[in-house]
């Protein structure tokens, strides 16, 4: 089972972490494709979607997209579409999304708005990834694992997919 986590943004990170019986591993992690330079910078949805189709995740963890107080109207506007264009390519390439807020995914690993301590989780839970998390900038792509893991722990339709045990097959 391969879980997407979405960090969404300009700025963002994709993570696809897959889950198996010796638990959870970093299969790849990639910055947010963006096209274009300053203002016009954009989602690169042709190449957020071969990165999709390369790495094949089953399900994806995108964290709610909410505008934050005295943001201009231009910035709330690019993330909002920064993050639908991520959306839309998730879905047309036909993985289930799930939206959870900051606060809850944070919550759930004692973790407040402080990216750095983001980073460090996410070095300690997936030790052998520990280079995609080597520098400051990295708190995405530490944040989209960690997304990816606290979808594959608690959203209830993914849950049954990695608990279910494996059936064999049957000869008659």
């Amino acid at each position: 089972m391969k879980i997407l986590g979405v960090d969404v943004g300009l700025t963002g990170a994709c993570a696809v972490v897959e889950i198996r019986a010796d638990g959870p591993h970093v299969v790849a992690v990639i910055d947010m494709p963006v096209t274009g330079v300053g203002a016009r910078r954009r989602v690169d949805a042709v190449g957020l979607q071969e990165w999709l189709l390369e790495t094949g995740p089953n399900h994806a963890i995108v964290e709610a997209s909410q505008a934050f107080p005295r943001q201009g109207v231009a910035s709330v506007f690019r993330y909002g579409r920064a993050a639908g264009v991520a959306e839309g390519i998730i879905a047309a390439c036909g993985i289930s999304i799930e939206h959870v807020s900051p606060a809850r995914w944070k919550r759930a690993f004692n973790l407040s708005a402080n990216k750095e301590a983001s980073r460090a989780l996410a070095i300690a839970r997936f030790p052998d990834a520990h280079a995609y998390f080597a520098r400051k900038r990295d708190h995405g792509a530490a944040e989209a694992c960690l997304l990816a893991l606290y979808g594959a722990q608690t959203v209830p339709r993914i849950k049954p997919d990695i608990e279910a045990p494996a059936t064999a097959e049957v000869e008659p």
